[in-house]
């Protein structure tokens, strides 16, 4: 039995690679703390005391002047290191960072490759979008798209195959919230579905050997449909939006005599009929909405766009000045001001009284009521037992808010395998009150997702208010909750006084927390903490206190780690334990208090744990040993999605390839559902597959692991250079690029020879072939 070292993955010997050639064409270990924007020392400093790491004899002058050292720590065998001056150190600098951009691109060392750009792919021949998908063209024949469909479809490449999804089962009451999916699938038709479609030997995919085109599947085809306006009940009909430029067109047009340009067309309404599309997605912004924020912008309608945030601000100022009068800062609901009445005078008195005896009412009180019933703002109270209440004391799976990766149809492949709870993307309130359109698609909601909340991030709270009340206005009841970041250890976002930079500004978010709290109306606030910015780890004492009794958040997670430990270390689950305590113990504390007497007894939130979740024994042993409510789950779900059907059937699941090879099937379908079916879309989907692969492939077949007693995986052991048990499972573990682009060409199709993916990782970007890996499209 191998003995197994902390931080190295016990892999059997018979799957370990000792062929040096083979070994080096792995993958470089992957560096999470490196991969992402530094809030620390540089690693290239060295350890963290302060001692330099020795340079190899090959490596440029350092910028700060010193010669580089030999191993011993000297140079020539003892003297001490010469600085530079003046010229001779500016060229210094140049050459380390030539050294340095030379090593970023032959894929050395770790970090990330920033700067990462996208270029669109779409159609060589081009199309009018309307022509092509059967619509009157609004331009006419001015229109400078072309309208000749015939000649577009003899240039435009061949249909793409993908597999069918598996049929589900005949009780299922809602095919669509699982199609795709083989979890619900008896045993053996999963084995029957995976022998007609895969392979453990190249190909790997049985169609590879040019499978005819009426076979593949329009996943838009199967999850649109059309159905008339003025008919709530008549039958829909399934809808494919991008019409002929669809990569899927076999599946859902046919060759007919006598049909328009000799081809049927099944997948929408006669000409001129009005139709509604009936997609599995929601929570669409409002076309008008980014005309309206442009204008709230530039201050021409600010006051009409965001009444209420007008009368949260001027709440808080009030509470400000009080605070700087007498020290005292604001507790509670925060009570907005009342609208201000019209002046009251002896005479104004007089002619109330007046009216009063000869039975009328004044026209200064009718000028009143007039002023308080027109009032664009609902001023009054939100009592906190009518808001929505978050019953997450039962253990639910959460998965995290995660950026790039943690897209719709990654959250969609989650619940699929179990997870409760989703949050999309971090988004920047800035960007959302600026009306930009990429960010206003985070909050796009499937309809599977029973829980879903989003996340938002901002430096005060003239940016968090407005984008909150913007939100519950326009998605309302297509949200559950919204989260404010306060843990995000980017350097770009933390000096702006933003994500984890407001654990050391404790009274701005509380009135962050308090005034989004207003602003969302039922829609409960959710904030999420680490440990602090330093391991001096504050946020027990100074926030966990405060953050129900006096701010009225609806729940809090707390991420074991500091903003400067990052990755470095194991996530503190007893400092975990530490904060649920202390908050259980502010809200006895407050129900004990004599002036709560007559309000109604609080119950301690939700209190959710994050960090280093990556097998069932461990959730398990965090939810006992903590009193957690709740686990949220980040890089393990991010490395392996199962991991949320593991914890709800208590097993470790020693997946095979061929399953693994299906979930990413799965994850494409989803893809060409949310992101599109025309060429665009499926190279937006090739992209997002291989974001995938940079985690996915990081996972470890169970069965080629061997710990000793009570040992467990681990997501922060790496791996020797190894092997799988068979073809497929070493090409799914493989951390080159190119493989990541052959997987997603099972699926999507050969990629275009101008389409270049960069990974995050710079470990991930050497290519076989030795080419310079070139940015295809930039991080989102």
């Amino acid at each position: 039995m191998a003995t197994y070292t902390p931080g190295i993955a016990p892999i059997k010997a018979e799957y370990i690679i000792h062929n040096h050639r083979e070994a080096a064409q792995r993958a470089a270990p992957i560096d999470d703390d490196a991969a992402e924007s530094h809030t620390g020392p540089d690693p290239a400093a060295g350890p963290s005391n302060g001692a330099k790491r020795p340079a190899s004899p090959s490596s440029p002058t350092p910028a700060d002047g010193s010669v580089a050292l030999e191993e011993n720590g000297h140079l020539n065998g003892g003297e001490a290191p010469a600085k530079l001056k003046g010229g001779a150190r500016k060229k210094a600098k140049k050459a380390e960072m030539a050294a340095a951009k030379a090593a970023g691109k032959s894929g050395g060392g770790g970090g990330q490759n920033k700067n990462r750009k996208f270029n669109t792919m779409r159609d060589e021949f081009a199309v009018c979008n309307a022509f092509a998908e059967r619509r009157a063209c609004p331009n006419g024949e001015s229109c400078k798209w072309s309208h000749d469909i015939d000649a577009y479809l003899a240039s435009k490449e061949g249909d793409v195959f993908l597999p069918s999804p598996p049929s589900l089962p005949s009780s299922s009451s809602n095919p669509a919230l699982s199609y795709g999916s083989l979890h619900h699938l008896s045993d053996a038709e999963r084995t029957a579905y995976l022998d007609e479609w895969y392979s453990t030997s190249a190909p790997f995919v049985t169609w590879s050997r040019q499978a005819p085109a009426t076979m593949t599947t329009c996943p838009l085809y199967h999850s649109t449909s059309t159905r008339q306006l003025w008919s709530a009940t008549a039958p829909a009909t399934p809808f494919c939006p991008f019409g002929f430029r669809c990569r899927f067109l076999s599946s859902h047009v046919v060759a007919g005599e006598g049909e328009e340009n000799g081809r049927a067309l099944p997948w929408g309404t006669e000409e001129g009929d009005m139709a509604r599309r009936l997609g599995d997605e929601s929570n669409y912004a409002r076309p008008t909405l980014f005309k309206e924020l442009r204008l709230a912008k530039k201050n021409q309608n600010r006051k009409d766009a965001w009444p209420l945030t007008w009368a949260i601000q001027a709440a808080l100022e009030r509470e400000d000045r009080e605070y700087q009068r007498t020290g005292v800062d604001g507790k509670g609901k925060l009570e907005l001001d009342p609208p201000a009445a019209p002046a009251h005078t002896a005479a104004a008195e007089e002619e109330d009284l007046d009216a009063l005896a000869n039975g009328s009412t004044s026209s200064r009180l009718m000028d009143a009521a007039t002023s308080q019933s027109s009032s664009s703002v609902d001023r009054a109270r939100t009592r906190r037992s009518e808001k929505r209440r978050l019953n997450w004391h039962h253990h639910p799976l959460y998965l995290a808010p995660l950026t790039t990766v943690g897209n719709l149809p990654f959250r969609r492949l989650c619940t699929t395998y179990g997870a409760d709870i989703t949050c999309g993307e971090m988004g920047l309130a800035s960007s959302y009150l600026d009306g930009v359109k990429s960010e206003w698609s985070l909050p796009r909601r499937w309809e599977g997702e029973k829980t879903f909340g989003v996340q938002l991030c901002g430096s005060k709270p003239e940016l968090l208010v407005p984008t909150a009340e913007v939100m519950a206005r326009e998605f309302g009841e297509g949200l559950d909750f919204v989260d404010i970041n306060c843990g995000c250890p980017i350097d770009l976002v933390f000096k702006q006084g933003a994500g984890s930079a407001l654990l050391d500004h404790p009274r701005k978010l509380g009135r962050i927390v308090r005034g989004m709290d207003v602003a969302l109306g039922e829609v409960p606030v959710t904030v999420k903490l680490r440990t602090g910015i330093t391991e001096k780890r504050t946020s027990h004492a100074r926030i966990l206190p405060r953050v129900q009794t006096e701010w009225g958040a609806a729940a809090v997670t707390m991420h074991g780690r500091s903003r400067k430990q990052r990755y470095s270390k194991r996530a503190d689950w007893d400092y975990i334990k530490e904060c649920a305590h202390e908050l259980r113990e502010s809200v006895r504390v407050w129900n004990e208090e004599s002036r709560h007497a007559d309000e109604e007894e609080m119950q301690p939130i939700p209190v959710i744990g994050n960090g280093d979740v990556y097998s069932q024994s461990e959730y398990y042993a965090n939810l006992s040993s903590t009193g957690v409510d709740v686990e949220m789950l980040a890089r393990g779900a991010l490395i392996k999605p199962w991991l949320f059907t593991e914890i709800q059937e208590r097993r470790d699941w020693d997946i095979s390839s061929r399953e693994r090879l299906d979930m990413v099937r799965q994850y494409c379908q989803y893809g060409l559902t949310h992101w599109g079916s025309d060429t665009q879309g499926v190279n937006t989907t090739r992209r997002f597959v291989c974001e995938a692969m940079s985690f996915w492939h990081r996972y470890i077949p169970l069965g080629l692991l061997e710990y000793g007693p009570g040992g467990q995986p681990s997501m922060n052991d790496r791996p020797p250079p190894y092997k799988g048990r068979d073809d497929l499972e070493t090409l799914l573990a493989s951390g080159n690029v190119e493989d990541w682009v052959r997987i997603s060409e099972m699926f999507l199709g050969k990629a275009p020879e101008e389409w270049r993916f960069t990974p995050k990782h710079k470990s991930n970007s050497y290519a076989k072939s030795g080419e310079e890996g070139e940015g295809g499209e930039g991080e989102g």
